[in-house]
């Protein structure tokens, strides 16, 4: 489903900051219409820290994986795709606030101080305001430098 936006039960979803996002559909729905088939990126941006991780979240990312979709952790998705063996052997950038709990808990992982990492398919992000950058590089890297700076001229 390229362009979509999806939540867990398929209700507007409250950002950390107290912002409303609306969604186009649920996992399941999006699941059901074989999201994988033509879509080029999952971004995961899970919310409420107090809230476990979705299960039918993981498991999608692994069916998109498996079809060969790029998927994107950005903040708290990072940790998800760690804490569920997505990153083992693999590079990740993590917020600076969990980064040596990270080291300590997750130690097949390896965590960086990066504001980005990309590690074939998987991309990592340290967080929200890094998610710019870890953009323009995906930019940079399908379309060219050109465009990549046009686009951070106009956003500067």
């Amino acid at each position: 489903m390229p362009g979509k936006s999806l939540g867990q039960l398929g209700a507007p979803v409250r950002t950390n900051c107290g912002l409303c996002l609306p969604v186009d559909c649920d996992i399941e729905a999006a699941r059901n219409v074989g999201p994988c088939d033509r879509t080029r990126f999952l971004v995961l941006l899970p919310g409420d820290r107090r809230e476990p991780f979705p299960v039918r979240l993981i498991s999608w990312a692994r069916e998109a994986l498996s079809r060969g979709v790029s998927v994107a952790g950005i903040g708290r998705g990072a940790l998800m795709l760690a804490e569920h063996g997505f990153l083992d052997g693999r590079r990740c950038a993590v917020h600076w606030s969990v980064f040596g709990l990270s080291i300590e808990n997750l130690p097949e992982v390896v965590f960086s101080r990066a504001f980005y990492e990309i590690d074939g398919l998987l991309h990592t992000c340290a967080g929200e305001a890094a998610s710019f950058d870890l953009m323009l590089e995906i930019i940079r890297q399908d379309f060219g430098q050109d465009l990549r700076d046009s686009i951070n001229d106009v956003a500067l």
